[in-house]
């Protein structure tokens, strides 16, 4: 860099003292010719050197990320991008409307968690505030509505979704739709589903039999081994959840033995209560209570340890 600018400065001297040497008329004494190349030199480098800095400014870019004017903490850096909300109540309704301001009795409200203000929301196409308080001149109502259960809104309008982003009926009536979060629902429903049809392969005979029992409405005692493990199968794969909490219940003997009772008429339940065979009294169920938990919790105790014995020896 040093070599070129010291190159241009040798040519600027040369140009100069060649216009000084031809001309005609020269009216500047000879002792103030290197002077006046000096001068004529700095000037010429300065002018480059602007040219040059001009040239080289970065240009701002036309395209600008809209501000958040109304500082809602958490949204300070809002991606800037297009998104979508679905609706969390099932409806598939052709159009289903959003809350787009605050009425008497839909209250429509945000408390700031910075300054503890409770602002009031509104929504309209013609204000870049989402706040009442901030809101000038004239305001259009501009209604929200989803249709088909869905509301698409542009990367463009920031402004309605910093709205939905606070919107007091987000994440219970509508929510962001996620793809990552939506695949990964997708992927846990899979896994629980493996991790049950799993289990059901696992389990005993007599365990596999309870939880028919339990979970098989159309439960018949003559059903075989065979039967009996297509069923819980089934089952596993439409509930799993239902069905890991049976077949990690440590009491899952136990119940299926009170339902083989009941069904074989070794005990009866009527009017919250368990009867023997001959119609006497075992014990008692509070109406809140779930009557299987409370047997359970009979055959565990020192009271009911003969009526276990007795009831696993008659249905096993």
């Amino acid at each position: 860099m040093a070599k070129e600018t010291k190159k241009e400065q040798d040519a600027l001297e040369q140009n100069v003292i060649q216009d000084v040497v031809t001309a005609k008329e020269p009216t500047i004494p000879l002792s103030e010719v290197q002077e006046l190349i000096r001068a004529s030199v700095k000037e010429a480098l300065a002018l480059q050197t602007e040219a040059k800095k001009e040239v080289e400014k970065p240009q701002q870019s036309y395209f600008q990320e809209k501000e958040n004017t109304d500082e809602i903490p958490g949204l300070e850096n809002f991606e800037f991008k297009d998104r979508t909300y679905v609706s969390l109540n099932g409806s598939k309704a052709i159009t289903q409307d959003v809350l787009n301001r605050h009425k008497a009795k839909s209250p429509c409200q945000w408390l700031n968690p910075r300054t503890k203000k409770l602002m009031t929301l509104r929504y309209s196409s013609n204000q870049s505030s989402i706040f009442v308080e901030e809101q000038t001149g004239e305001v259009l109502n501009t209604y929200i509505i989803m249709k088909d259960g869905m509301l698409r809104v542009p990367k463009e309008n920031v402004t309605l979704q910093k709205f939905l982003a606070i919107h007091p009926h987000n994440g219970t009536r509508f929510e962001e739709l996620d793809p990552a979060k939506e695949n990964q629902k997708v992927i846990d429903a899979e896994d629980l589903r493996f991790e049950a049809e799993a289990a059901a392969r696992k389990l005993s005979g007599i365990e596999q039999d309870a939880i028919a029992r339990l979970l098989c409405f159309n439960y018949k005692e003559d059903w075989d081994s065979s039967t009996i493990k297509r069923e819980i199968y089934q089952k596993a794969k439409e509930n799993p959840t239902k069905f890991l909490k049976l077949a990690k219940d440590d009491t899952l003997k136990i119940k299926g033995i009170i339902k083989t009772a009941m069904h074989r008429e070794f005990i009866a339940y009527r009017n919250f209560a368990f009867y023997d065979g001959a119609g006497d009294l075992i014990v008692s169920v509070n109406r809140n209570d779930d009557e299987i938990e409370t047997m359970v919790s009979y055959l565990n105790s020192n009271k009911g340890q003969k009526l276990y014995e007795y009831l696993k020896q008659a249905v096993c």
